[in-house]
């Protein structure tokens, strides 16, 4: 009997051994497993990253280049800034995206110090966040370039006494043609490097 429980007990160690081997296999595929799904993880938002710093920077140079050309147009027709007085809700607009939009850069500037860092997807949220917010804005400053490109002084008093002048279909006609040809040189002026 006592051999018996002898054996009992070798083969009781031998499973145990086996087990506890079985257990440190099922240790190392489970960290590796863990290990190569933060690897994806990280991965994927490093892409994120990337895609949106890339987009971030493309929005970056429009903005830049849409101030340049605001610039140009006032220069080319500075009557435009008096001429859209009455859409002064657009020079609003222009203002209020700006603000949001650097009040979210300087947020995430002072966001990022060592005491406060951020975590990989709320730089990638922030990062878009930025990216449609410029976005926005260089749609409303491209709408300010035209407006003040295109509108003159003259324009506001043809609306303002529109029906009342009594002009003919042909001379409307003629008026709207030389306006558009103007408008082409205005544009052709503005977008000329």
């Amino acid at each position: 009997m006592k051999k018996s429980i002898d054996k009992q007990i070798k083969k009781e160690a031998a499973l145990a051994a086996l087990q506890s081997a079985i257990g440190a296999e099922q240790r190392k595929v489970r960290k590796w497993r863990t290990s190569y799904h933060d690897y994806l993880t990280n991965g994927k938002n490093i892409g994120n990253a990337l895609a949106g710093g890339k987009n971030l920077y493309i929005q970056a140079l429009r903005i830049l280049d849409n101030l340049l050309l605001l610039k140009k147009a006032i220069k080319n027709n500075p009557e435009g800034l008096v001429a859209n007085i009455p859409l002064q809700d657009l020079y609003m607009d222009v203002a209020a995206e700006c603000t949001q939009t650097f009040s979210i850069l300087k947020t995430a500037l002072s966001k990022g110090t060592e005491e406060n860092m951020l975590d990989g997807t709320s730089r990638v949220q922030l990062l878009w966040v930025v990216t449609d917010n410029l976005t926005k804005l260089n749609d409303k400053v491209q709408t300010l370039i035209e407006c003040i490109n295109h509108l003159r002084i003259i324009n506001v008093l043809d609306q303002a006494v529109a029906g009342r002048a009594g002009l003919t279909n042909g001379q409307i006609a003629r008026r709207q043609r030389k306006e558009w040809i103007r408008r082409q040189k205005d544009n052709w002026n503005l977008h000329r490097r």
